[in-house]
């Protein structure tokens, strides 16, 4: 087996936008979670992290993560319009592990 093929077996995720949707929901989710912590912890280390910062950085991690996963979103609506199953696809592949 090809390491798509075994990709394509290990998900669990059903070839539908609406849980293409939710995929790249949560695995933009636990990213942005990841790298905010991540953030904080260094800014922290070094004594610089205020209550206002914290906000701030959080508020931006959700700005930033909002407009890089709503294209594809929009997309995946529009292609459950038009029936079109390799854009679902195409969208599970790239927002992957």
């Amino acid at each position: 087996m090809s390491g798509s093929e075994d990709a394509d077996d290990d998900r669990e995720t059903p070839a539908t936008p609406r849980a293409a949707i939710d995929h790249i929901e949560t695995r933009a989710t636990a990213l942005r979670d990841e790298e905010l912590t991540r953030a904080l912890t260094r800014i922290e280390e070094r004594g610089e992290l205020t209550p206002k910062k914290r906000v701030v950085l959080a508020a931006l991690a959700d700005r930033l993560t909002s407009r890089l996963i709503d294209p594809p979103k929009a997309g995946l609506r529009a292609a459950a319009d038009h029936d079109e199953d390799t854009t679902v696809t195409v969208a599970l592949d790239l927002f992957s592990e």
